[in-house]
Order: C-alpha cells, then structure tokens, then sequence
C-alpha cells in the first residue's frame, strides 16, 4: 500500500510539476515584455541577480507544490473493509484536530453496545498514515447480526489507545488530539459530536458516549 502511495504522489507532482512549469513561463515571458531590454543590458551583474531570484522564485514553487502533493496523498484515510452480509455494517469517521504533534501512533480499537445488548468492537488501522494532523478518517466497523435495532441506535460508544511498542520493546505514548468523532450507517447518523480535546494513553485514552435519550449522547 505504501508502495501505491508513492507510485501516486510520483505521478502527481509530475503532471504538477509540468502544469506549473507552463504557467511560470508564461507568466515570465509577460513580465519581460514590460521590461526594456536595454534597461536589461546596461547592467549584467544587475541581470545575473535578476536571473537568480527567478530561479528561486521557481525553486520556491517547486517545493511548494511539492509540500502540498505530499500532505494531500498522505493525508485523508477510508477504509477498504468490506462487511459479509451477515454483519451489520458502521462506519466511523474521526477528525484530528489542526494542532501541533495533535495525530498518534498508539493502537486505537472502538468497543460499541448495541440498544439489542450485542457487543461490538474492531481495531481502527486504515492503509496509509492515519490519524496524522488535521486528518479525517473514515473506518468501516462489522458488527454481529442484530447489532442494530428498528431505530438502527446503541446505547455506549467507547474509543481507546493504547501505547505502542517499538522495535526494541520500549514503550511510546502519544497523546492525540481528536476534534470530532462521527459514527453512522447507511441513511442515518447515529453519534455526531465534537470532542475538541486531548487523549493520553499514559493517563487515560478512552472516550465514551452513552445514550442518555433518544436523540442525545453524553460524554464521560
């Protein structure tokens, strides 16, 4: 998958690249014809500076667009899960907030009581780097049969992490920042709440809502 996400940002800062090359020429070649080219000629260490700031003006846009292509490729994750048709199919969508060091590399799982009292609970770990700085993720949950009821509700929502392990066996705890968390199924959203806080998984990384009404959910 990593493999993919290269070959894709490879392709497109190429057609970028190529695009922006284009118009910076053509933007050049309008500014020179206001320009008298003997105003040009009287000074050549005056050109030679001309032609250096161009060329980091160019280099500048370059890498700008290259910053852009590789925020872009390696920013918003969904999943690729796909439910039997004998499960009840969720999906989840959780925004990071736009702060500094605000995304996470811990373990981070969902557990979810149905209104029936079916339990269910998944491990959220989409393909590319989710959970990064100003992400939005979408996962896909496969709950039991009967998870849902008539009103397609639950009664707990619960989302945890949890430190990992490095290579060598030490353990990382990453803070993470979460701004809103969005959890639904085909036609209806069933939770849809800004949290706008920080998580530690050193101190406590769980979040819950319970059901506290047909329409409300509260956080404790």
């Amino acid at each position: 998958m990593r493999r993919d996400i290269t070959v894709l940002l490879l392709a497109k800062i190429y057609r970028i690249s190529a695009y922006c090359r284009h118009i910076f020429y053509e933007v050049m070649n309008t500014y020179f014809l206001f320009r008298s080219h003997t105003q040009w000629r009287k000074n050549s260490f005056s050109c030679r500076k001309q032609k250096t700031m161009h060329l980091n003006l160019w280099l500048l846009i370059q890498f700008s667009i290259i910053f852009i292509m590789i925020v872009k490729v390696t920013g918003d994750t969904e999943s690729k899960n796909r439910c039997s048709f004998d499960e009840e199919t969720l999906w989840l969508k959780i925004t990071t907030g736009n702060k500094f060091f605000a995304g996470t590399d811990d373990n981070v799982h969902v557990f979810l009581l149905g209104a029936n009292g079916i339990v269910c609970r998944a491990n959220l770990d989409n393909p590319g780097n989710d959970r990064k700085r100003n992400n939005v993720d979408k996962y896909i949950i496969c709950c039991p049969k009967g998870f849902l009821n008539d009103d397609r509700e639950i009664n707990m929502f619960a989302l945890t992490h949890m430190a990992f392990k490095g290579n060598k066996g030490q353990t990382g705890y990453n803070d993470w920042f979460i701004e809103r968390i969005e959890l639904g199924t085909r036609g209806k959203v069933i939770l849809n709440y800004r949290l706008h806080a920080w998580t530690s998984s050193e101190i406590q990384g769980t979040v819950i809502f319970s059901k506290v009404d047909k329409k409300n959910y509260v956080n404790f």
